[in-house]
């Protein structure tokens, strides 16, 4: 075992407390982590998962890869260097050309192996979270030693790749770089095709199943502008963006100065950071002489959501200035005179008041929030939490 500490170790090293956390969170938030209601929450927790729990350990089968196949032909593992998220083998003795090529190949067939059994796995679950955490395992084993190993490999950084390709058995790196290529090609379309992301919803969002093949058969039997846009919503819903935006064209292909889809259009784009995009959607969509005042209403409040996004990135890791909330504040308020009876505007305004200081403001909008409808129904609680925060005495500093 080679103890000796490489500058790539701190590398790795920085992601242990992140690997540490991850387990602490995985503890505490294990009995309800692998029931069938998947949270946003609990997918990032099995990304962390795969990322710096599992990940680690397949870096070190990668690397007892290596070492088998060094002692299988007779040779000897004379360094065996494991940093966390990456590491090395040294094999000593005599080798013919094939058999060092087998050895540099070992270590990420290895992973490549791990990574297929995850997604084969997730393709048999039926739970959620195991779906999930299958398919982060799988593409993260996979992508990372034929994608990202194989670019630093070339840059210099590692040696695996370079190893191989360099290697003087010219037809059997053929063939090597024609499986590398096929399987990275699939992976790129497991990750950006529609129909791989349509199963992957399915299979981590029960819920979303039933309703699909409902309006799926609506539109079948009757195709409405209303199921395409609920199927559109739908999709939005549980992630597949992609199919959202297939559905919002049918409609603006049927139904073109509709302006329903204009909103969920604008939410796609604002999704993918296309926030001007959307902003001038959502412009659009109040613009439409066949939108509702509710539909004004919320296209003006997500105008709102996007300048309040594009101030936050503006000054990030800085006070904004007090006048830097006026255009996500003007949206508001038009959306506030738009829909009298919505609280939902007044709640968000009142956030970006008590952030300029104007509490005396910011409570007024709270109150017609608890004393109007919204659409969000958690606004209700939100909002009284922040009425006690704001009339809360205030203790000086000292």
């Amino acid at each position: 075992m080679d103890w000796i500490i490489n500058s790539q170790d701190y590398l790795g090293l920085l992601a242990v407390p992140i690997a540490i956390s991850t387990v602490r969170s995985l503890i505490k938030n294990w009995s309800t982590l692998w029931d069938n209601n998947l949270t946003e929450v609990e997918r990032t927790l099995l990304l962390r998962m795969a990322l710096f729990v599992i990940m680690p350990i397949i870096v070190l089968f990668h690397e007892c890869g290596h070492a088998a196949a060094t002692l299988w032909f007779g040779g000897t593992v004379e360094k065996f260097h494991y940093g966390f998220l990456w590491g090395y083998v040294v094999p000593g003795g005599t080798f013919s050309d094939w058999q060092l090529l087998m050895i540099y190949l070992a270590g990420n067939a290895v992973e490549i192996a791990i990574g297929f059994m995850a997604l084969v796995i997730a393709v048999l679950s039926s739970s959620p979270p195991v779906v999930a955490l299958g398919v982060y395992v799988g593409f993260w084993a996979i992508a990372g030693t034929l994608i990202f190993y194989t670019i630093l490999s070339f840059m210099g950084a590692y040696g695996d790749w370079i190893a191989i390709y360099s290697s003087p058995e010219h037809a059997w790196v053929a063939g090597i770089a024609f499986v590398h290529f096929i399987i990275v090609a699939a992976i790129i379309y497991l990750a950006y095709a529609e129909a791989p992301m349509l199963w992957f919803a399915r299979k981590t969002n029960p819920k979303m199943v039933q309703p699909e093949k409902d309006l799926l058969a609506e539109i079948s039997h009757q195709p409405t502008m209303d199921s395409y846009l609920a199927l559109a919503w739908l999709y939005f819903q549980y992630g597949v963006n992609k199919a959202s935006f297939k559905w919002i064209n049918m409609i603006e292909k049927i139904a073109p100065k509709e302006p329903s889809h204009l909103l969920l259009k604008g939410y796609l784009q604002s999704s993918q950071g296309q926030s001007d995009r959307a902003i001038s959607t959502f412009y659009q969509c109040t613009a439409s002489v066949h939108a509702t005042d509710l539909l004004r209403a919320r296209a003006y409040m997500a105008i709102g959501s996007c300048e309040t996004r594009n101030t936050e990135i503006k000054y990030r890791g800085a006070k904004p200035p007090i006048d830097s909330w006026k255009a996500a504040i003007d949206a508001y308020t038009i959306a506030c005179n738009t829909k009298e009876d919505l609280g939902d505007p007044h709640y968000y305004r009142a956030l970006l008041y008590t952030r300029q200081g104007l509490d005396n403001l910011a409570e007024v909008d709270l109150i017609t929030v608890l004393q109007s409808q919204c659409l969000d129904t958690n606004l209700f609680d939100r909002a009284q939490a922040e009425l006690v925060r704001l009339r809360a005495p205030q203790v000086p500093a000292q």
